[in-house]
């Protein structure tokens, strides 16, 4: 099934008017150029979004990197994700209103997250007055930053994903080599108050989603465009030096690549040389992006791998001593600086107890029950891939690093699985070839 062009109609000049930075910004500034690359498409697509939620939810996804940057075209005092998050909201309440989207009916995990979700906000109120502040900080985020997301993908359509798809490989990928392009490595992201994990996240993401378009497309030249993409995605996570992006990112693009090139051994070597080139040739260029990587084999007192063990240890510690009724949202802060356990699971337990831990298990066996069905559809074999992967990685990420509060990715691609799973793919279920951009 051919995918309808989700190309604007380039001859309005108003679009054309957005080529302006491009020739404006370079004589301003030395990084002009690059703010102006990065500018034009995101002019582009919001000109563009007004008819298409996709846009901004793909924009919402990837704004915490931008707003950070010297990408950010914007004010920092203006938020950029809660910017787009806002027009999102406002296209798709639009869409709603003249009946172009479906309130979705609930399922039976929503009610368990409905569940957990009042435990939280019943564990804020456990919390010690002394991280009242903090745990404040963590319940907004997450009722209202991370929540959300986990239902938005129901009331997309398949040709909204197939869209939202190709945005994530291209435009996402180029905000990725966008993003490798200014900063020179992990610590000028850290002053710059962008966090390195998420970078590394939204580059796994967009690694993923470029490597799904890679293997459906059928047109050479779009195929080279999406190894490029995979290339610079990959490049990414190696310079922000993630070790949970490396090795998370790494294991499900070559467990992808083994299931699809099963039959055909030497495109799985071409997976496998692909990686170790890019692999080497970055640390050959660059060998600084995998210090922190090294220190996986590394068990010295200062290594963050030792600290794991130790607020793991910390975590099973106050488990034991309050199963029942947890140490409250955000409790843990209040007996380690680093302020969260970095294993979303034993987060929930020792924060929320038994009642919590319990709830989100049944969640997620219930998400991953319903992924396994759609897996059984043969859906690594389809546009829903990269949706599936992405859920696998993040699920992943989510047991080495980020709290509660920072779960958007996660709730959004596991979200996903239940909005599959509800609406069968058809017979003659579409690949990637025959969109444009």
């Amino acid at each position: 099934m051919s995918i309808q062009s989700t190309s604007p109609v380039t001859a309005d000049r108003y679009l054309w008017a957005l080529l302006a930075p491009l020739f404006v910004l370079p004589l301003i500034h030395p990084l002009g150029f690059v703010v102006a690359i990065a500018l034009i498409p995101i002019g582009y697509l919001s000109f563009y979004g007004i008819q298409r939620s996709e846009i901004f939810l793909m924009l919402t996804l990837f704004a915490p990197v931008l707003k950070s940057s010297p990408l950010n075209p914007i004010p920092p005092a203006l938020d950029l994700t809660v910017l787009f998050y806002v027009f999102f909201l406002a296209v798709t309440t639009l869409l709603f209103i003249f009946r172009k989207r479906r309130i979705p009916k609930p399922e039976l995990i929503d009610l368990l997250l409905g569940i957990f979700t009042m435990i939280v906000i019943v564990e804020f109120f456990n919390a010690p007055g002394k991280v009242r502040a903090y745990s404040l900080f963590k319940l907004t985020r997450f009722l209202f930053l991370s929540l959300p997301f986990f239902f938005f993908p129901r009331i997309l359509t398949e040709l909204d994903f197939q869209r939202l798809s190709r945005l994530i490989a291209t435009i996402g990928s180029g905000i990725c080599l966008a993003l490798f392009l200014v900063y020179p490595d992990s610590q000028v992201m850290k002053a710059s108050g962008n966090s390195y994990l998420t970078i590394a996240a939204i580059a796994g993401i967009a690694l993923l989603f470029a490597a799904g378009h890679f293997v459906q497309e059928k047109r050479l030249l779009w195929k080279l465009v999406f190894m490029m993409a995979m290339a610079s995605d990959l490049i990414l996570i190696f310079k922000t030096n993630s070790r949970g992006g490396m090795l998370f990112g790494g294991l499900v693009l070559l467990f992808y690549f083994s299931i699809v090139f099963r039959r055909k051994r030497m495109l799985v070597l071409f997976g496998l040389v692909f990686l170790a080139l890019a692999t080497l040739i970055t640390y050959a260029l660059n060998p600084d992006f995998f210090t922190r990587f090294f220190y996986i084999f590394k068990q010295h007192k200062g290594s963050s791998i030792s600290g794991r063990f130790v607020v793991y240890k910390l975590a099973l510690k106050l488990i034991s001593q309050r199963w029942i009724t947890g140490i409250g949202l955000g409790g843990f802060s209040d007996y380690h600086f680093l302020k969260y356990p970095h294993n979303l699971i034993l987060e929930v337990f020792v924060e929320h107890g038994i009642a919590g831990i319990l709830a989100f298990l049944g969640f997620l066996a219930g998400v991953f029950s319903q992924g396994l069905a759609v897996f059984r559809k043969q859906a690594f074999h389809s546009w829903r891939a990269p949706f599936l992967l992405v859920a696998i990685f993040m699920f992943l990420f989510q047991m080495t690093s980020f709290g509660l509060e920072s779960t958007r990715l996660f709730f959004f691609f596991t979200g996903c699985l239940i909005a599959f799973q509800r609406t069968p793919e058809g017979k003659d279920e579409g690949v990637f070839h025959g969109d444009s951009f």
